[in-house]
């Protein structure tokens, strides 16, 4: 076996990295040469890792990138955009390239794992969480591209696949889900509609272990499978359970969720005038003002025996730990 793992160097492709490594499985990252290598430099010299200088836009340089492979990853990706047209080129566009490269390979490559999210389904709650077959009805831009590289893998892939829908994804070398924990900073903090929506999370670790077990698991082809843990969370509850594992006791000050309209707006307009991509726009305003975002995750615990989540006070406390091991609180 030897993977080509996409996105290798980002948050959720470092924590696959890693236990790729940790099971001695041979690895080459497919990274742009300006690629930021600080949460995988410290594998680079193990040997069965490689890098593959070369990029999902540039269709040429996937050629080589696939020498001898025989499982994907595929992790890389856009969360935040300037444009719809960004993400559609990063999320579906990327995805397309790399499986024209497969196609043309002098080989078959057995198995191709692709990390999408739980955006490319619909807002679900735990009344009705999202099921894998549910009619995809994504609300953003960044969910659409997701559902859409769905397609296209279905539509064109030349090898098995297996679709993994993460919802929210925490833990150590996160940014953006670090802005919660930052803001306990202040002691007051704004509640948008009284923290009510749902939302289903899982642990970085976790997810990098059900990858592994996916990748290990030949039974596992031509599926979508949701990956979370099993009970959802308000967002209220998320937070008193940061608050917790943090020692403080902010005040929470309750808002509508319509306050948070004209930041969206005017980070969009920003993004738009400086061509810098940013995480809150009119379509992170829906995905925010739906009244949950929960999978339904059967069909994880019936295809993979083994998966066993670490509780939400221990990733929480582990994720606490690191960020202030690195300085970041």
């Amino acid at each position: 076996m030897k993977v080509l793992l996409t996105g290798g160097n980002g948050f959720v492709g470092s924590h696959l990295l890693d236990r790729l490594v940790a099971n001695g499985i041979p690895t080459q990252l497919l990274l742009r040469r300006s690629a930021a290598l600080r949460w995988v430099e410290c594998h680079l010299h193990n040997a069965p890792i490689g890098i593959h200088y070369g990029s999902l836009s540039d269709p040429t340089s996937l050629k080589g990138a696939l020498l001898g492979i025989t499982h994907v990853i595929h992790c890389a990706g856009a969360t935040k955009a300037a444009s719809r047209q960004e993400f559609f080129r990063a999320n579906q566009g990327g995805t397309s390239n790399l499986l024209k490269a497969l196609s043309e390979a002098d080989h078959a490559v057995k198995q191709i794992i692709f990390i999408s999210s739980l955006a490319a389904s619909r807002p679900a709650t735990s009344s009705d969480p999202a099921q894998e077959e549910d009619s995809p009805q994504p609300v953003s831009a960044y969910g659409q591209s997701k559902q859409a590289a769905e397609e296209t893998l279905k539509a064109q892939s030349p090898s098995p696949y297996l679709i993994i829908r993460p919802p929210v994804v925490y833990g150590p070398r996160d940014t953006e889900f670090f802005r919660i924990f930052q803001s306990f900073r202040y002691r007051y903090l704004p509640l948008l509609n009284r923290g009510k929506q749902e939302l289903s999370l899982i642990y970085v670790k976790d997810l990098a272990a059900v990858v592994l077990s996916a990748l290990l698991n030949p039974r596992l082809t031509n599926e979508t499978l949701n990956v979370a843990t099993v009970q959802a969370i308000r967002v209220h509850s998320l937070l008193e359970e940061v608050a917790k594992v943090m020692r403080k006791t902010p005040t929470f000050i309750p808002l509508p969720v319509p306050v948070l309209w004209p930041a969206c707006l005017t980070s969009e307009f920003l993004a738009k005038w400086t061509a810098t991509p940013t995480l809150l726009s009119r379509d992170k305003y829906k995905e925010i003002r739906a009244p949950g975002w929960v999978a339904d995750t059967t069909k994880l615990h019936h295809l993979i025996d083994d998966f066993s989540p670490t509780s939400l006070e221990q990733s929480l406390d582990a994720t606490v730990k690191w960020y202030s091991q690195q300085g970041w609180l």
